[in-house]
């Protein structure tokens, strides 16, 4: 088995898509490929096991008979949300089968051996690149086109594979254009992007804290100094100066709602008629950004955002039909005049849903939809008793 590996990677290369036979397939349109343009395009979905795209290759000069021979041609996955398994056939005959990954990949076994170079990423993320096929001798009908097959397995997934009409690049070509795009640098960015998703996805069907009072963007706390603020973290600080225009404070603003973090803007080092003046322009502006507005002793915003970061929700199952939910993480009578927005998810069927707190008068609370399921989510103060969410099913 290694001597017939070892000798399949020498076999010269063939073009692998002749575009002058017809392509067999249901699936078919412009898409893009490896050089970013539209090509007529041909693909199969991993979804019920009979998808599937057929065509032929360049013909194989009878003087390479007796050699493993290498088939080239352009193509593309949809594997940025998965993997699936594909089916390799040539001339009838199943000669692998593949799944392939993010980025570049190879599989091989005693009748052939595969390998995909990744070269390029659409706008959609999918990934495109150039197929090398390289297969043994007693497999190939020398003389003739070959007939490929790619079928796609029963996996109800949309990890499809794409055949591109375009020229595949010669080995050196592939190399240059992997630099030139940064290929490997933006797979790997994509794949914690992805990650980070997933885990994002996973986190939302958590009971938490939303970090925004008031479903806002963000929340600006003004304050006089931030010193004291360097052993924190999770926020954005800013010292306010003179030159501190309206307009680098509206770009301010948005960054952090951008980044949806909390801003803490110090007015420290100026003088009283200006940091009056700053402090009561600033508040005015303020009200034209969907965000909370802060202003306390630099100790209490700084002991708010620590314990904010550390609290949680302890969500207990009284009986059917009641919850009770504490805040944990804030001593008894701590007091704050930011509360925090708690999200609970309810039991499957849930209905009539009403909050309320230890004396069982109702508090304002909306519905919210996480992930398909049904959840609520309401203010609740720190250091104050738990909150009762009571429900029919």
């Amino acid at each position: 088995l290694m001597m017939v590996c070892n000798q399949l990677i020498a076999a010269p290369p063939i073009r692998g898509f002749d575009h002058k036979y017809p392509v067999s397939t249901v699936n078919r349109g412009k898409y893009s490929c490896y050089s970013g343009k539209l090509v007529n395009s041909f693909w199969e979905y991993p979804t019920n096991g009979e998808d599937e795209v057929i065509w032929q290759t360049g013909i194989v000069d009878k003087s390479l008979a007796g050699k493993p021979v290498s088939l080239r041609f352009a193509c593309g996955f949809g594997v940025h949300s998965g993997s699936a398994n594909h089916q390799f056939f040539i001339n009838g005959k199943d000669i692998l089968t593949f799944s392939p990954i993010y980025g570049d990949f190879k599989v091989k076994n005693s009748k052939a051996s595969l390998r995909f170079d990744a070269l390029y990423i659409d706008g959609n993320d999918d990934i495109f690149g150039i197929m090398t096929l390289t297969v043994a001798p007693q497999l190939i009908k020398f003389g003739q086109s070959q007939k490929m097959r790619i079928l796609g397995s029963k996996a109800n997934s949309k990890v499809w594979f794409m055949l591109s009409d375009n020229l595949p690049l010669a080995s050196n070509k592939v190399a240059k254009l992997k630099i030139k795009n940064k290929i490997s640098s933006r797979i790997e960015a994509i794949k914690r992007l992805k990650q980070k998703e997933a885990q994002q996805r996973v986190d939302a069907l958590k009971p938490q804290i939303c970090y925004f009072p008031n479903n806002c963007q963000a929340a600006v706390s003004l304050v006089e100094q931030a010193n004291s603020l360097s052993a924190y973290d999770g926020y954005i600080k800013v010292m306010v100066k003179k030159s501190f225009t309206p307009t680098k404070f509206d770009t301010t603003i948005e960054h952090a709602i951008k980044q949806k973090q909390w801003l803490v803007l110090s007015y420290a080092q100026l003088k009283p008629e200006l940091k009056t003046s700053l402090l009561n322009r600033d508040r005015k502006q303020l009200k034209q950004f969907d965000c909370l507005v802060w202003s306390a002793p630099v100790e209490q915003v700084a002991e708010y955002i620590r314990m904010r970061q550390q609290a949680k929700i302890i969500v207990e199952h009284k009986k059917n039909g009641h919850l009770t939910v504490v805040l944990h993480g804030f001593p008894s009578g701590f007091k704050a005049n930011l509360p925090l927005n708690v999200q609970v998810l309810l039991p499957d069927g849930a209905w009539d849903v009403r909050v309320a707190n230890s004396k069982k008068h109702e508090i304002k609370s909306k519905l919210i939809v996480v992930e398909d399921k049904y959840g609520v989510c309401f203010a609740m103060k720190p250091g104050h008793d738990a909150i009762n969410i009571f429900y029919k099913k």
